[in-house]
This record gives structure tokens, sequence and C-alpha cells, in this order.
């Protein structure tokens, strides 16, 4: 877990060096190593004072299915088509990976090739994958029995 961009940079540098352990192809050919699974929750912040948190990540891009890499990020749409020139997103991007674009302005410009965020209802977004054109998904939350609902209203449905 990372609180700011110096502890992500941090921990980038740690799974690269696990990454790199496991490019090598005396370590390839035995058994594969667990899931590495890198979630970067509101990258506007840490990547703002211009490290990308995910630059020591980027040479493995290409190579993360081998390497069982998983890379979930998530920013507003406010930003970013400024973002876009983020090495790190453009790597995602080029290597691939597919996003989902959820409610934004329309202003804000192409997101991925072709998708602009629009105004939609919470939950509802668009899958853009390579290969395949958009698609309109749903994403649910089934919040736990002791989890409130946001507006404080009681639910009566069943988790």
């Amino acid at each position: 877990h990372a609180a700011n961009a110096r502890q992500a940079m941090a921990l980038s540098a740690s799974v690269a060096q696990e990454l790199q352990r496991r490019s090598d192809p005396a370590e390839a050919a035995q058994k594969p190593g667990p899931r590495v699974v890198v979630l970067v929750d509101d990258h506007h912040i840490l990547g703002s004072g211009g490290d990308d948190p995910l630059g020591p990540l980027i040479p493995f891009l290409p190579s993360a299915r081998d390497l069982r890499l998983h890379v979930f990020l998530t920013r507003p749409v406010a930003g970013s088509t400024r973002a876009s020139f983020d090495l790190g997103l453009q790597s995602l991007r080029e290597t691939g990976g597919t996003g989902i674009v959820m409610s934004g302005e329309r202003s804000e410009g192409q997101v991925f090739p072709r998708v602009y965020a629009e105004q939609m209802i919470p939950g509802r977004g668009r899958i853009v994958r390579r290969g395949r054109p958009p698609a309109v998904v749903h994403l649910a939350h089934f919040p736990s029995r002791d989890e409130q609902p946001v507006d404080g209203a009681r639910s009566d449905h069943a988790s």
C-alpha cells in the first residue's frame, strides 16, 4: 500500500524487481509465480508531482500476460486529455489494456480512440477492448450487511 507518490515509486520498483526475476529465461522455465496485481487508485493524485508511479513497470507491460502481471488504474475523466501524454497510461493503452469509461463530460475529448465520456447513470460505462467495438456495461456494488448506503438510507435488499 502506498499513500503518496514516493511510496508508490518505491513499491513499483520493488514489483519491477520481481518482474525482472520472472523475465529471466531460467526462472521462466520453472513454475510461474503468483499473480502480481497492481491497483492504482486516484492515479491523477499519485502522478501529480511529475513522477509516474508506473514508471518502473513500463518495460514489463508488453509481457504482462506471460509475467502474470495485472494492472488496474483509476482516474477521473476530468483531465484525461492531458493525462493521455503520461507514459504509463500510454503504455497501458498501447499494450492492449482494457478500459472502462464511466460518466463524465464529453468536452474532455477522446478518452480512448473514438470513445468520449458522456453522462451516464451510476455504475454505467463503456468497456473498450482491443479489436472489439466499445460496449455499454453496468458495474454493480454489493455492500456488506455492515455497510450503510452512501445516502444513509436503509436497504432491505440482501447482499
